[in-house]
């Protein structure tokens, strides 16, 4: 069974999350992603993360040596990529990596860094970063894993999201050759943080951004589905720490798919995706269970976003990431 067909099945069968919503992205579904980033004065996280990694590039040299490779894990769109570039510059970074699931993405990533850095050796990868084997491991690299995507590793988040951010971390860092992981985290930081997060997620451009998955798998398989069927909710579980964004059927389905009958019935919730929200000790701890510590991390000062660098614990790595002693903060201005 391929992976859009697993994916299909695992939503519309009520079993979870979707896996691989990036695969159901049309070009349609990111400009709505692009008119929320622009318009949307509630949805603080693309804001928020470009202040914090425009401010890590100007300071990202004193913790990890000049000339090593940066791979990118999921880059998304150009304006994602331009977000991170500026890392690629101040590393003096001899080779870029672009891994994602999604071809266009890696293409369009792979174009805005070459325009940008015209001797560098782009590579481009598509691949599921989760469950696919790496094309080669290379030397200790700076991992990127921009917009606080951490939040979304899996769909099917339990109400214990940790031992998946645990084995999370352990991919990113092993694909990164056991060097260093540059992330952006959506925080949990204050009991009035789940407000924001709710009204972040809400409004008619989230809700046609995420049902357009729906208009997608419809026009892939040949079925008789699309975003007109459901209805858009965003909630914020505080057992799992996560907003739960979900699908609300409006109109009966029935139809067949992959050798099984799919019903779906007036009021079904079908769980799109979780965005975790991760506490302070939740990193820590699992970054120390994955072989990480924390060199530095980056705190808005307004909002609830930050950006960790991590490196491998027991590598004997280059630069101030080597010393040892309490974690330093920035809060950035």
């Amino acid at each position: 069974m391929d992976f859009k067909t697993k994916s299909l099945l695992t939503l519309t069968q009520q079993a979870g999350g979707i896996l691989g919503q990036d695969l159901f992205l049309t070009q349609h579904a990111l400009e709505i992603y692009g008119k929320i980033v622009e318009h949307d004065s509630n949805y603080y996280m693309a804001r928020s993360d470009l202040h914090l990694w425009t401010t890590c590039a100007e300071q990202i040299q004193d913790y990890v040596p000049q000339g090593v490779r940066c791979i990118e894990f999921g880059p998304g769109d150009a304006k994602t990529v331009l977000k991170t570039s500026a890392i690629i510059g101040s590393l003096k970074s001899p080779t870029y990596q672009a891994v994602d699931i999604n071809r266009n993405s890696v293409d369009q990533a792979l174009k805005t860094v070459t325009a940008l850095y015209q001797d560098i050796q782009a590579i481009g990868e598509e691949a599921d970063i989760w469950q696919d084997p790496c094309l080669a491991t290379p030397a200790p690299s700076l991992g990127i894993y921009a917009g606080g995507s951490i939040g979304n590793v899996d769909g099917t988040l339990s109400s214990i999201p940790e031992p998946k951010l645990t084995l999370a971390l352990k991919t990113l860092i092993n694909r990164a050759g056991r060097g260093w992981l540059l992330m952006s985290v959506d925080m949990w930081l204050n009991e009035r943080s789940p407000f924001s997060y709710v009204s972040a997620y809400q409004g008619p451009l989230h809700s046609s951004f995420n049902l357009a998955i729906f208009d997608k798998m419809g026009d892939d398989f040949g079925l008789p589905i699309g975003a007109q069927d459901f209805d858009y909710d965003a909630s914020f579980c505080a057992q799992s720490g996560a907003v739960q964004r979900k699908a609300i059927v409006k109109r009966a389905k029935n139809f067949d798919f992959a050798g099984q009958t799919i019903a779906l019935q007036l009021g079904d919730r079908l769980h799109i995706d979780n965005s975790v929200k991760f506490k302070p000790e939740t990193i820590e701890d699992c970054a120390g269970k994955a072989g990480l510590r924390i060199v530095k991390f980056w705190q808005h000062p307004e909002t609830s976003m930050r950006l960790y660098l991590l490196k491998d614990a027991h590598a004997d790595l280059m630069g101030k990431s080597g010393q040892r002693g309490a974690v330093p903060q920035e809060n950035v201005a």
